[in-house]
């Protein structure tokens, strides 16, 4: 089917201050499979270019804030059998003191205000799919990209079309700091993630230049290729479009 190509994920994760754009990326990956699929930390390290360190790290983030849950199944004779990780985008309170350690084996389980000219009609309101965000598997599946960039993209991709930002606002809306931040941008523009085009005014001159995500590069309009270098994107623009379920 079609849909299995891309896995809906709720905004709040990718949203959410508490994990790092590592554990972001990671819980992207393990979402890209059907329930019942079993992963194990060696795996993990193999899908990327991100350490066994690094994957155990992320994972414990998941378990700590409630999105990775571990469960120890039973025999039909009472007894205990395996231990059995599962991944939730929408957790119950946890209390992470009693979070356990993170193991080797993992399932996959508003309105607002017209625009100005806007006239007499039907507009959109508020859609339950503003809650979720559609990113294609090859995206999180793709091995040259760290966990830390496919989370990025997640942030990113939580926002509508139009929505600016900076890296000050990206670090600032995650634990990790603003030279990673700027190392996973340069990783999502090196493999044409992020594509750069410079706008032209009416009179033919160059503009500034604009930056803008898709997860299917290869489809993407030839005349917005990636360009080396990120922008000096440090100063926060003036516009902020509404987030998707704002």
């Amino acid at each position: 089917m079609a849909a299995d190509q891309f896995t809906q994920i709720a905004n709040g994760l990718f949203r959410d201050p508490k994990i790092s754009f590592k554990a972001k990326g990671i819980f992207g990956f393990i979402s890209t499979h059907r329930a019942g699929w079993h992963v194990t930390v060696t795996d993990l390290v193999r899908a990327g270019p991100d350490g066994r360190d690094a994957v155990r790290g992320g994972l414990s983030e998941l378990q700590r804030h409630g999105y990775l849950v571990r469960e120890q199944l039973r025999h039909d004779d009472g007894t205990l059998g395996e231990i059995v990780y599962s991944i939730t985008d929408r957790p119950a309170p946890l209390d992470a003191d009693l979070a356990p350690a993170a193991g080797s084996a993992f399932a996959s389980a508003p309105t607002g205000e017209a625009p100005s000219g806007f006239g007499a009609g039907i507009r959109r309101g508020v859609m339950a799919a503003d809650q979720f965000t559609q990113i294609a598997n090859g995206l999180f599946r793709d091995s040259r990209l760290s966990f830390k960039a496919q989370g990025l993209f997640g942030l990113i991709s939580t926002h509508r079309d139009g929505w600016r930002m900076s890296v000050t606002d990206l670090a600032r809306r995650g634990r990790d700091g603003e030279a990673a931040v700027k190392s996973g941008l340069k990783e999502l523009q090196k493999h044409g993630f992020l594509l750069r085009e410079r706008e032209r005014h009416p009179d033919g001159t160059l503009g500034a230049a604009a930056y803008f995500i898709t997860d299917l590069p290869s489809l993407q309009n030839s005349r917005s290729e990636p360009m080396s270098g990120f922008p000096p994107v440090d100063n926060p623009t003036s516009v902020h479009r509404p987030t998707k379920d704002s």
